[in-house]
């Protein structure tokens, strides 16, 4: 019999920053959040090389929907917009990606938020792609406000 005690799961967290220019930081606040099992076939996938790098983790979204994350969701509950995801570069562990939102998007109260891979016709089709990661928390964001959503996603062990 196999010893499964080492298995990986990947963990996230989500930090969701606003600024106003020029005073500065207006707030900061953190969500751990959910990689979902379609999102851990999407690793599988992209480390055996049966997807392409092109279907990687591209867009991030929002949402108003409040239930609970469970890792069976395959999109989130009331998305409400998407966006390509800035940058996405690797810390240690770590898988980390940038979105920034500017002064005209993205404002007013968002409740959830997830990562989606893939790639063809309908990518910017709202619940489109392959969910990777779920996480709710509310937070609202001004007209005024720039906002920048980084979220990592760690790679260890169950004992780490």
């Amino acid at each position: 019999m196999q010893n499964f005690a080492g298995l990986i799961y990947p963990r996230g967290q989500v930090t969701v920053e606003k600024w106003e220019a020029p005073s500065g930081p207006v707030e900061k606040q953190v969500f751990p959040n959910l990689i979902v099992n379609s999102g851990r076939s999407v690793m599988v996938n992209l480390m055996l090389g049966v997807w392409p790098s092109t279907s990687a983790v591209y867009q991030h979204a929002l949402g108003t929907g409040s239930a609970i994350p469970t890792a069976s969701n395959t999109s989130l509950q009331y998305e409400t917009g998407r966006k390509f995801i800035k940058t996405r570069s690797a810390e240690d562990f770590y898988a980390r990606f940038v979105t920034f939102y500017d002064t005209t998007e993205a404002n007013g109260t968002a409740y959830e938020q997830a990562l989606f891979a893939g790639t063809g016709a309908g990518v910017n089709s709202a619940n489109s792609g392959n969910l990777v990661s779920r996480v709710t928390g509310a937070f609202a964001k001004t007209n005024t406000q720039n906002m920048r959503i980084v979220w990592r996603i760690l790679m260890a062990s169950a004992t780490a």
